[in-house]
């Protein structure tokens, strides 16, 4: 391996964020270690920019564990939607009448089926401990040469290094000049979708963490709506006692003009007065107490401008060189099966594993490392971001055996 690797990664999203860390954790086990890193990213901070709301921790804990430095933060304490509350995170899918028929989570952690409801704000901050980030670096273009990889950033700064990665996210401008601009486009699935933050009183909190501690999904068969609702933040008295709190809501139902129309879509163009509508409208179809959360939301908690959800699939394999895709950047998804975060942490792994072997000498080229990489997170992405397509369509039932033997539990509904 040459002396002084330095890998370039553009984009302090979550992957950029963790594989970050993970080098700095081989760097602080390891003295005089040959890998090194700089990150760069187009935010002027790290909480210049919403982040979303939350997501489920799974298949990727145990990583956070082993490749992290140790100087890190308590993971839970630090980013748990549902703190300082002290409850494990747990999920409910409920079917058309209102009956759940799957539990997920709630199980103290060690135990099989726990996950972390995680907060993406607090996580992005927690990744960025003690990390070097330089900000307001906006990707123009790379070129490659037979020494190493050449960023040049829109202020007319740049940066060179042995290795590239791109983690700056969905919309990629990496990802465009390695595949080309045609191939490096994203598709959006026939769905519409209205998204709504709400506060709620003492009564109103009790009754939806009664349905469920961190998340709940009404999945209705199509052409009927589906209703996710989540914890965003919990106002907890010195007593322990909780008064109130934040939610989420994502409203969604099929609809083929979403693709076809793009941009001109007639939410696209909808004022919040007009979604909030159109939602309490669609919810007018779900148990009274499951349409608690829209029927309460005021039309200034509507997400402007309306978000529109895309994919990007990854091709079979990646130009062979010294750039590599990590994240949303390879793999693009709807969330209906919750996999996107953790599609990605298990790619940071990986990847992190591959450059620690060419280190070591068990493999012998950098460029090696990406191939050996790359191997695992194509398939994986592929995979995941098609199961997730397919969940959208799938009815209650079958949906809620997918997503138990995902959470390793029962379906309460055989």
């Amino acid at each position: 391996m040459p002396k002084d690797v330095k890998v370039i990664i553009v984009g302090a999203g979550l992957s950029g964020l963790a594989l970050a860390q993970c080098l700095r954790a081989h760097s602080l086990s390891n003295p005089g270690c040959s890998l090194t890193y700089e990150l760069y990213e187009r935010d002027e901070g790290i909480t210049s920019r919403a982040q979303g709301w939350t997501l489920s921790l799974l298949e990727c804990l145990p990583g956070f564990s082993g490749n992290f430095p140790p100087d890190m933060p308590p993971l839970d304490a630090s980013v748990s939607a549902t703190r300082p509350a002290c409850f494990n995170s747990e999920g409910r899918i409920f079917n058309e009448e209102g009956k759940p028929v799957m539990t997920a989570g709630g199980v103290a952690q060690g135990e099989p089926g726990y996950f972390l409801r995680a907060d993406r704000q607090a996580l992005r901050e927690w990744l960025g401990h003690k990390l070097n980030i330089q900000w307001n670096k906006v990707f123009e273009s790379y070129t490659e040469t037979a020494s190493g990889v050449h960023v040049r950033f829109t202020d007319g700064t740049t940066a060179s290094g042995d290795v590239l990665v791109a983690a700056d996210g969905a919309s990629s401008r990496v990802r465009a000049q390695l595949l080309g601009v045609e191939d490096s486009k994203q598709t959006m699935p026939p769905i519409a979708l209205i998204i709504g933050d709400v506060k709620l009183n003492k009564e109103q909190t009790e009754r939806q963490l009664a349905l469920s501690k961190a998340w709940w999904l009404y999945n209705a068969s199509p052409p009927k709506p589906k209703l996710f609702v989540g914890v965003r933040s919990l106002q907890v008295a010195a007593d322990s006692i909780i008064e109130g709190g934040l939610f989420f809501w994502f409203l969604m139902w099929p609809d083929t003009d979403v693709p076809q129309q793009g941009k001109k879509h007639w939410l696209q163009g909808a004022s919040r007065e007009e979604q909030i509508s159109k939602a309490r409208d669609l919810a007018k179809e779900l148990p009274e107490l499951l349409r608690e959360v829209v029927d309460a939301s005021e039309a200034s908690g509507v997400v402007l401008p309306a978000v529109q959800f895309k994919e990007f699939t990854p091709p079979e394999k990646l130009p062979r060189g010294r750039v590599t895709l990590l994240g949303d950047a390879a793999h693009a998804m709807t969330p209906f099966r919750g996999q996107g975060a953790n599609t990605a942490f298990l790619g940071v792994w990986d990847l992190t594993d591959a450059l620690f072997k060419v280190e070591t000498g068990d493999i012998e080229t950098l460029e090696d490392a990406l191939k050996h990489y790359e191997v695992e997170m194509l398939p994986r992405g592929r995979k995941n971001m098609v199961a997730a397509q397919g969940a959208f369509t799938k009815d209650a039932k079958s949906y809620a055996k997918d997503m138990a033997e995902r959470y390793g539990r029962d379906s309460q509904d055989k």
